[in-house]
């Protein structure tokens, strides 16, 4: 809420909705809320402006992409992956990329483990201990995180080992499995003296001051 209120007489509401004096208020204060207004208010336009670049810049590739089907005697279809638009001189550069992944539900993924691990343990020979080590080594994280690629892998030898306990720990991964939003990043660079390609930064907390 903007105060607009200077006279001594004037009121100011506060975060509780309680009613302050003007003249009760700190100078510093004051200023403060005179400031932060108008460049909140350009933050939030170069927000919308940011969204809209990213829009018609995403529109631009399917176009391109369109134009370049037509010309091949294709239909139009809509882009599912990621896409590269240059000048003629390639000396300018749009990316598109789109990101879509796998999480897992912590509780299913974990009783996966301990499905797969009590398998390795009961159901393999000394001999076979490699497999069991290479099998639960699907559920070592780095970074703190899963890899999805390395546990949805276990899945090529569903058809070869059917013993019950990992036939349960591929359904428990089934069932844990789901798809996270995709996500779609546009990039823009120009080249540099030397020939490089170099971003054009929009990351508001990397541009320097």
């Amino acid at each position: 809420m903007k105060q607009t209120g200077s006279k001594p007489t004037d009121h100011w509401i506060d975060e509780k909705g309680q009613k302050v004096p003007f003249n009760y208020i700190n100078k510093s204060v004051i200023f403060d809320e005179r400031k932060i207004h108008p460049i909140i208010k350009r933050a939030y336009k170069l927000s919308k402006d940011l969204a809209k670049l990213k829009a018609d810049a995403i529109k631009l590739c399917q176009d391109s992409h369109d134009t370049k089907r037509k010309e091949h005697n294709l239909k139009p279809e809509k882009l599912t992956g990621g896409y590269n638009l240059t000048a003629f001189d390639n000396s300018l550069k749009i990316e598109l990329q789109k990101q879509e992944g796998i999480v897992f539900d912590e509780t299913l993924i974990l009783e996966a483990k301990n499905k797969l691990t009590e398998f390795v343990q009961n159901s393999l020979t000394d001999k076979q201990h490699h497999i069991g080590k290479i099998l639960l080594s699907a559920f070592e994280k780095k970074g703190g995180k899963l890899d999805p690629k390395r546990i949805l892998a276990l899945n090529k030898y569903r058809s070869e080992i059917k013993d019950k306990l990992f036939q349960e720990a591929l359904s428990l991964i089934d069932d844990a499995s789901k798809a996270a939003d995709s996500k779609r990043y546009v990039r823009f660079y120009e080249k540099n003296g030397d020939g490089e390609f170099k971003t054009i930064n929009l990351n508001f907390s990397s541009v320097e001051a």
